[in-house]
């Protein structure tokens, strides 16, 4: 079995766990708490720059690296308080490898198991100035609606899977970390 094989289901296993994670921990604003306005101010924005890429993320977000997996690193954007989550996973071991979009979007359909509802569609995103090819993946979890974006992008001479995942009620508010991230994305 080729180690990029072996990536795909965890891939996967990832993907499923994070969706997992992001239902479960979901937090509504508390009272007292406010939602920015149309009008505030231009996001703040910080840097990442290391596993051979970089790019800008809101100053509200933060960034968490794991590596401790030797055919799976992964770099996860996300915010306690704010929705969605976009994740930029890799093999090391076998950084070069082809990655087909479709392969990751049909093996994150089916991790979701035999009762989630999906719906697989190609779409087009914009990752670092370049139009590349994407999927979307409609899902329904517990009863509630997930659109997850799913891309593979090379930068560098390594192949990066690149998803984006949000509850369709937060979508336009996770698209603004999103779209900073995916616009501002480049090898390093």
């Amino acid at each position: 079995m080729k180690s990029s094989d072996r990536t795909l289901p965890i891939i996967v296993a990832v993907i499923v766990a994070i969706v997992a994670v992001l239902f479960l921990a979901r937090k509504s604003p508390q009272s007292g708490e406010t939602q920015p306005s149309a009008s505030a101010p231009r996001v703040v924005t910080q840097k990442f720059a290391g596993e051979g890429i970089k790019f800008e993320y809101p100053d509200t977000h933060r960034v968490e690296v794991v590596t401790t997996n030797p055919v799976l690193h992964q770099i996860a954007v996300d915010a306690k308080n704010a929705p969605g989550v976009l994740t930029i996973r890799y093999n090391p071991a076998d950084a070069g490898a082809p990655v087909d979009v479709n392969e990751v979007a049909d093996e994150a359909k089916r991790g979701l198991g035999d009762g989630a509802e999906a719906l697989v569609t190609p779409t087009r995103i914009k990752i670092g100035g370049r139009d590349v090819e994407a999927r979307n993946l409609k899902t329904t979890i517990l009863g509630f609606p997930f659109t997850d974006v799913i891309a593979v992008v090379t930068l560098g001479g390594r192949n990066y899977v690149v998803l984006t995942h949000a509850a369709d009620e937060d979508l336009d508010k996770a698209n603004s970390a999103f779209n900073l991230v995916l616009s501002t994305l480049a090898a390093n």
